[in-house]
């Protein structure tokens, strides 16, 4: 029986709570099938923010996911009104994707681990988890010092069996997604994009810092403020490998920020992070999602990633992006990722420069002769490019290198 399943068969055990003493707003929210048909979630959340947030208020709808639905809050907190994000899990994709929304002993991960303290100010800050505590059948706040802890210690996890809800977070004014922001006329001005890049390297250098994947790096999942800081969130498909099976490495997340090794082995590592960066800041570049030109083609796209020759960094100079953007996506995005830079060696090695250590120099990045991209052929059979030994080697190498480089 999986967690959220077991807090359905306990509803009868809970302790009755005042649905009164929580905002209304919220109760109807949770009424939702989307996020629950749980009749004991709509009983006990409610009141248990309610007391931690006096006066909760929901206050607006910010959009929604596959997985989660996430609306703004206001609050008071020594007479003065404060606003924060709260975010709810589906419950069928909380059901699907069970691993995600655990934290016990033996496995923390997904959301989980965005409670962690990064300490930097790109990363989304997530203060409180909403969750079930599985051994005493009742829903509770813990607090991101609390997961910090339990994530540190596997003794004090050693009776814990919690399952995520929901989080909340800080609140971002003005706050959009970096697709969206992307689309805007001043969104590929030099000087902007150039800021964008260094703050998404920042990000992912402070989440690799904890040995963390976060797996699904791209626009969507970067917001960007008034004044144009960033911030990465989402960290539902993240990992902290010393606590992932070898199974949880065959998901592939957004196919075009997917790495080619994934494709070929299904091996997540932080090299694929570094692949994202690179998508993602192609995409801010050009304003486009589909600079393959594939067209929503998943078979197309799958062949071009793992056919093409150093696609990104090529189509980076087709798109006309200026020397230092082009040389950053090109390190970023070899095919054998071994090659490929880190987010943590492009800020060491003085970003404004962009100088690579050992690696290339921008200098000697390659003038790439532009290919034209056809349609693959008709007898193409993208499940026979696993058999590649090459690549399939490639992407064990970096399998069993996790986070071992300088």
């Amino acid at each position: 029986m999986s967690a959220l399943e077991s807090v359905a068969s306990s509803s009868a055990s809970a302790v009755e709570t005042n649905v009164d003493s929580g905002d209304e707003g919220l109760v109807s929210i949770l009424q939702r099938p989307s996020i629950s048909t749980n009749k004991q979630v709509v009983k006990e959340v409610p009141p248990l923010l309610g007391k931690a947030y006096p006066e909760i208020k929901i206050e607006e709808f910010l959009g929604e996911g596959a997985y989660s639905e996430a609306y703004s809050f206001t609050y008071l907190e020594e007479g003065q009104i404060k606003r924060r994000v709260i975010k709810l899990s589906k419950e069928r994709k909380a059901l699907e994707f069970g691993d995600n929304y655990k934290l016990e002993k033996e496995w923390v991960g997904g959301e989980w681990l965005a409670f962690l303290d990064y300490r930097s100010k790109n990363v989304l800050q997530t203060h409180q988890a909403i969750a079930y505590d599985n051994v005493l059948k009742r829903y509770i706040l813990v607090d991101a010092a609390t997961v910090q802890a339990l994530f540190e210690d596997e003794n004090k996890r050693a009776e814990i069996r919690y399952t995520l809800i929901g989080t909340v977070s800080e609140y971002i004014e003005g706050a959009q997604t970096l697709d969206k922001y992307m689309l805007s006329d001043d969104a590929r001005d030099e000087k902007t994009v150039d800021a964008i890049a260094e703050q998404i390297l920042q990000a992912v250098k402070a989440v690799h810092d904890r040995r963390i994947i976060h797996r699904d790096i791209k626009p969507g999942n970067i917001l960007i403020g008034k004044d144009k800081t960033l911030k990465l969130f989402d960290f539902g498909f993240s990992l902290h490998p010393p606590f992932c099976p070898e199974k949880r490495y065959f998901d592939v997340i957004s196919p075009y920020f997917a790495a080619p090794e994934i494709y070929t082995t299904g091996y997540y590592t932080s090299e694929a992070d570094s692949y994202a960066i690179a998508s993602t800041l192609l995409q801010v570049a050009t304003g486009k999602e589909d600079y393959f030109g594939v067209k929503g083609d998943a078979e197309a796209l799958k062949y071009v990633v793992i056919r093409g020759s150093r696609t990104l960094g090529e189509f980076a100079q087709r798109a006309g992006v200026n020397k230092k953007l082009y040389t950053i996506i090109w390190q970023l995005s070899f095919r054998d990722c071994q090659r490929r830079d880190t987010a943590a060696g492009v800020l060491r090695d003085n970003y404004r420069e962009v100088v690579m250590g050992k690696k290339t120099s921008p200098s000697e990045a390659p003038e790439l002769t532009v290919l034209t991209i056809t349609d693959p052929p008709e007898s193409f059979d993208g499940d026979s490019v696993v058999g590649e030994a090459t690549w399939m080697n490639s992407a064990l190498k970096c399998f069993f290198n996790v986070f071992k480089r300088d």
